[in-house]
């Protein structure tokens, strides 16, 4: 998808990643990449559908939001509002495994939100992970036994 979109205009990009976006799983190999066109490209919250920007527009300033991954990928783009939802990718969803895997919280001001996404239930915020604050791991998933509880 970036290949595609690295040169269109701007309105084409956003309509391009906004509808396409839910369909990526595991982009850590293109975070660099993802990251730059982001920064250039600002944010896209004034491309979101009426439901996403209703989300948006509810969130607090600034928004708590969770992520579920690896605990050496814990500053990446993709967060949700749900700890649940973060919980369930840490322990690995749609057949990903994470290894070291952790919940982190953490709070993220609004205008450093790319765009949000309500598809499969996920409450996902894309954030600028360098505006983080207050990360701190919540739970920490790696040894295993997070299956008997």
């Amino acid at each position: 998808m970036l290949d595609v979109v690295s040169r269109a205009p701007t309105e084409v990009f956003w309509h391009v990643f906004l509808e396409t976006w839910s369909m990526c799983d595991d982009t850590n190999s293109v975070q660099r990449r993802l990251m730059r066109q982001l920064r250039s490209r600002g944010s896209g919250i004034e491309h979101l559908n009426a439901d996403a920007r209703a989300f948006f527009d509810r969130l607090p300033d600034p928004a708590k939001v969770y992520r579920g991954c690896a605990r050496e990928r814990i500053r990446r783009i993709a967060w949700t509002t749900d700890r649940e939802v973060a919980r369930s990718v840490a322990v690995g969803h749609r057949g990903i495994r994470v290894p070291r895997a952790v919940v982190v919280a953490a709070r993220i001001p609004k205008d450093a939100v790319y765009a949000v996404f309500l598809g499969r239930g996920e409450s996902e915020v894309l954030v600028e992970p360098r505006w983080l604050q207050a990360v701190a791991v919540v739970e920490d998933l790696s040894s295993g036994d997070y299956r008997k509880r």
